[in-house]
């Protein structure tokens, strides 16, 4: 039995069947040349992302003429860009002043955002054709706009659950919108592939029209008001060509208003084209957020150069668990597994120059390692509190073996450290402004400071005596 089911859902694309002898009219070529463009506009989208692909670079550019002086003007360099619909923008390089910049004009000054838009226009338009034979053509060009403020585009990874482990393949799911409404999301470069471009605007003079809603912003420019110049030096802003009122104001508040510097080094809004999006987040590992080091309790001793006894001494003999942040106290960015904080993966060692031979001994120093913030089998941190017997020898006895100074050691070692999906500590240091390629997963994180002599305060001859018992009360 043969049995028809009609299609209940519209055709996502449609191409002219052409046949010997048929007619070849414009309206089917027409619709060819759309829905190839369709294609490539959904394909750019779907493989490459939205941004810049190369090219569009700004710069500042003062030019005059004769018996003028000079102005300032925007060099936007060739380039190649994808708008968030993956329509493709191609440019030559480009003078740009504030006048010719579409949209709302700058009403401040302040950061802007140079943006460039797909344009369209007809050549020649519809009013001159006057009923010519010759074709009419659709150009393509950039039209650019100014939005307020400068935001970087958020580059970096996006945020992953902390209540669950990721699979590549979640990941990716997740990423690709296979997986709806799970952390992390959809790709941003993906937020309009589903939806078909808005209708075009027109330019307030001229044939163009473009999509003033979908733009791709290119650099961060400062505007300046040279109002302020006039107010603040009695400056003409204009040269000899300007006319001020009696005040010293420019009549026009058009001619206040300049381009002043380029800034995009300092916060770029640029969003990058790599090809693909997704590639490069699973090349730079985005889809394993490994735990790292957030903070520790001795942050003034990195980079100190030494520590005083008694700010050691002091430190370490803190074992409330209260008072974690006053003592030896280490917090990471993801929660680690309780049972792999212990004394094989928390060493606090004391090493000490031998005066005869003059080598360095090591001491493990027997420490209580105690989960901090703990959550089920997780915790937050880890505080370290010596061994109250060690204290009493070594710290607050008459006698210590660390009394001339001594070098101490504070290690994690990141392989035996693990967080609830199995991730190895990433043992970048917590005062290196990383990036992910300098990932250290499973190495050591070692922080060592050189601690000063002990104060002589036990005999008037200003050391204590060596042959005394290291304990107080002893004899």
């Amino acid at each position: 039995m043969n049995t028809t089911v009609a299609a209940h859902h519209e055709p996502w694309s449609k191409r002219p069947l052409f046949a010997p002898r048929q007619l070849l009219d414009a309206d089917r070529l027409n619709a060819a040349l759309d829905d190839e463009l369709e294609r490539q506009r959904v394909l750019n989208l779907a493989l490459h992302g939205w941004g810049v692909v190369f090219g569009f670079g700004v710069e500042l550019r003062e030019l005059g003429r004769d018996g003028q002086p000079p102005r300032k003007r925007l060099l936007v360099g060739c380039g190649v860009a994808l708008d968030p619909f993956g329509r493709m923008l191609r440019t030559d390089d480009r003078l740009l002043s504030l006048a010719d910049v579409e949209g709302s004009p700058p009403k401040a000054s302040g950061r802007y955002t140079l943006v460039a838009h797909h344009a369209e226009r007809l050549d020649p338009p519809d009013h001159d054709s006057c009923g010519s034979a010759s074709p009419q053509w659709r150009e393509y060009g950039v039209v650019y706009t100014l939005r307020h403020g400068c935001e970087p585009p958020g580059d970096g990874c996006p945020p992953l659950p902390d209540d669950e482990c990721l699979s590549r393949t979640d990941y990716v799911r997740r990423r690709i919108g296979s997986a709806r409404e799970k952390q992390p999301g959809l790709s941003k470069d993906l937020e309009h592939a589903c939806e078909r471009p808005g209708s075009l605007q027109a330019t307030r003079c001229g044939s163009w029209c473009y999509d003033k809603d979908a733009g791709v912003p290119i650099a961060c420019v400062e505007i300046r008001d040279l109002r302020e110049r006039v107010e603040k030096d009695g400056a003409d802003p204009g040269g000899d060509t300007a006319k001020t009122k009696g005040d010293g104001w420019p009549e026009s508040d058009a001619r206040c208003l300049v381009i002043d510097r380029v800034c995009t080094d300092e916060c770029s809004p640029v969003p990058h084209v790599y090809r693909n999006p997704l590639l490069l987040e699973l090349l730079n590992c985005c889809d394993v957020a490994l735990p790292r080091v957030e903070r520790v309790s001795w942050p003034g001793w990195a980079g100190s150069g030494g520590v005083s006894w008694d700010e050691f001494s002091t430190r370490i003999q803190v074992v409330d668990e209260g008072r974690a942040a006053d003592g030896l106290a280490i917090w990471f960015t993801r929660p680690v597994r309780a049972n792999t904080l212990t004394t094989a993966s928390v060493l606090l060692t004391a090493l000490t120059q031998e005066e005869l031979a003059d080598y360095w001994t090591s001491s493990r120093v027997p420490i209580e390692v105690r989960p901090l913030e703990p959550v089920g089998e997780l915790a937050r941190g880890v505080q370290l509190v010596a061994d109250r017997e060690w204290l009493a020898a070594e710290v607050t006895g008459r006698r210590s073996s660390l009394t001339d100074g001594f070098r101490l050691e504070i290690t994690l070692r990141g392989q035996l450290l693990r967080d609830d999906c199995g991730h190895m500590l990433d043992a970048v240091p917590t005062d290196l402004d990383c990036t992910r390629c300098q990932r250290r997963p499973g190495d050591d994180l070692i922080w060592a400071f050189e601690v000063g002599e002990r104060d002589a305060r036990y005999d008037s001859g200003g050391a204590p005596d060596k042959n005394e018992s290291t304990r107080q009360g002893e004899s």
